[in-house]
């Protein structure tokens, strides 16, 4: 019910002052109140009536928000923290004062947005709920330290803290051992220095921006062995890298803003691993991002090689972002004669080359990978619709067959190419210049002898 409900028990009880009798089965279960300007006389009026309502009704679920932008506070009466059969409750810029005593004694979900309070008093406010299971914490900028325990909440199964405001030594402890999922971001202090890092039930933890240490990465194993999911988003306070975990099936990890010494990761069962830095990198199928580095041409492509041929029990789509590769790409016969790796999908973006730097590139690149559809295309000038093939397709159909690069040439493996359903005639350049298509275009490739992934 929302903010009519209030009204509606005042009525019932102004019947009362006139001899009715009171209803004693009212009973609200949701109280919902959004409200323009917390400094308002008026409002402030009506919430100093209608919030000690919330006890006397037995209301189970009460939100609290204020739809101003202004850093006015909402000075929130005592009575609410009385209300023991309050199930759910969510404050927006409201100021929370010391009180003596706490009762939510069913309080299950917690959710404070740009509320001021400080530490001590929200340690006194979590000692009030036994029964807590989802704690929300977002953009409370007076909290400089937040700790949460087992003895204040030992049912406590999600955590999430979402502030990035950047205080001098801002940290978090968190000692609760059945916990299952965690989400904090911010540039919080969080290390096995504060908290014990032993969550026995923990699946899933989404870390944004937060300060760690190299030495919580091995205490993950062992803290959390049921961790499945690990997302670390430009965290930093870390140079390496070391994580070894048989349960983790979903990893994410982005590592942009600082420079990285290692990286060691052993994962066996894992399904979805996304890795990315400030350098080239290749993208795949099922979320897998690599970096690797342009050391020499050679170099890169063995390591291209090295990559999918572990890759190559799965689907993979390989992205290619060649902006800051050099001019002149020549492939010596260090690649040797293995099998090309087959690839789902290609996609390649680059600054406009010679024809000669195309032809080194695509040959080297396919003794690599045998990729069954190559996605590009280029925007027809003044259209938002139509495409014509992208320089990486035009000049891949246009390589001339007689060319002899030995010990191989690509081109020999390619029996057919097909757009939208058609076979492509390669031995007309000027058609396949000029042609347009509705949407980018995907190149189907047809190879001889291919071995299916």
């Amino acid at each position: 019910m929302g903010a009519a409900a209030p009204r509606k028990w005042t009525r019932r009880r102004q019947k009362k002052n006139h001899g009715a009798t009171k209803d004693q089965n009212l009973s609200i279960y949701k109280l919902r109140l959004d409200l323009s300007r917390p400094v308002s006389r008026p409002v402030i009026s009506l919430l100093d009536k209608w919030i000690p309502i919330i006890a006397a009704l037995n209301i189970k679920a009460f939100k609290l928000n204020f739809l101003s932008y202004t850093q006015s506070y909402y000075n929130l009466p005592s009575a609410v923290f009385l209300a023991e059969f309050l199930e759910e409750l969510h404050l927006s810029k409201c100021r929370l004062s010391p009180v003596e005593s706490v009762r939510f004694e069913s309080l299950r979900t917690l959710t404070l947005e740009q509320v001021q309070v400080d530490g001590s008093t929200f340690e006194t406010k979590m000692l009030g709920c036994p029964l807590l299971r989802r704690l929300n914490l977002y953009s409370c900028w007076d909290l400089r330290n937040v700790r949460v325990s087992e003895e204040a909440s030992p049912g406590l199964k999600q955590f999430d803290l979402c502030d990035f405001k950047r205080i001098e030594g801002r940290g978090i402890e968190i000692d609760v051992p059945y916990l299952e999922t965690v989400f904090i971001s911010g540039p919080w202090i969080w290390s096995h220095r504060q908290s014990t890092f032993l969550f026995s039930r923990l699946t899933r933890l989404d870390l944004y921006s937060v300060i760690l240490l190299s030495e919580s990465f091995d205490l993950l194993p062992f803290g959390c062995p049921t961790l499945a999911s690990l997302t670390l988003q430009d965290c930093s306070g870390f140079e390496e890298i070391h994580l070894a975990s048989d349960s983790v099936k979903f990893l994410r990890i982005s590592a942009r803003n600082i420079p990285l010494k290692g990286v060691t990761i052993c994962a066996p069962n894992i399904l979805c691993f996304a890795f990315s830095a400030g350098i080239l990198q290749i993208p795949f199928r099922r979320q897998l991002v690599v970096p690797l580095g342009w050391g020499g041409v050679n170099w890169w492509f063995l390591q291209l090689r090295r990559l999918l041929k572990a890759l190559s029990g799965s689907q993979i789509s390989l992205y290619l972002w060649m902006d800051g590769v050099p001019q002149e790409v020549p492939c010596s016969v260090v690649l040797g004669d293995e099998p090309p790796v087959v690839v789902w999908d290609l996609i390649a973006t680059c600054k406009c080359r010679t024809t000669s730097w195309y032809l080194e590139f695509t040959n080297g690149l396919f003794r690599v990978c045998q990729p069954n559809r190559v996605w590009g295309g280029t925007l027809v000038s003044g259209s938002d619709r139509n495409y014509r093939l992208s320089e990486f397709q035009l000049n891949m159909l246009l390589a001339n067959k007689n060319v002899r690069t030995d010990p191989y040439f690509w081109r020999h493996d390619l029996e057919q190419v097909h757009v939208d359903g058609q076979l492509v005639q390669l031995t007309d350049q000027s058609e396949l210049r000029t042609r347009t298509h509705d949407g980018v275009i995907w190149l189907h490739l047809k190879w001889r002898a291919q071995k299916r992934a």
